[in-house]
């Protein structure tokens, strides 16, 4: 079964966060975590990525081209499944596959 978790963060810039994101992951043994208000910027998301979610572990954001922080990221174990996007414009639509 799918274990899925969503947290309000209010920002996930702080390594410590970031830990503790990783940390509830490992120990809720969950399958799909999607986290809002994470106010990451683009050019930090691959490293708070890699710091919140084990390596096989796929990902994606709401960030856009205008270079606004993300809002909201969704992560997803690939054992499980593989998370596609559908919409942006702020709001994050994606499909589990």
């Amino acid at each position: 079964m799918l274990k899925i978790a969503a947290w309000n963060i209010r920002g996930l810039n702080s390594p410590l966060k970031q830990k503790e994101i990783f940390s509830f992951v490992q120990s809720q043994r969950l399958g799909l975590c999607g986290i809002v208000e994470t106010k990451v910027r683009r050019e930090h998301m691959s490293s708070t990525v890699s710091h919140c979610f084990p390596p096989n572990w796929d990902h994606l954001s709401n960030l856009d081209g205008v270079g606004s922080p993300a809002r909201i990221l969704c992560s997803c174990y690939l054992a499980q499944k593989k998370l596609t996007r559908g919409c942006g414009c702020g709001i994050l639509l994606g499909r589990i596959k």
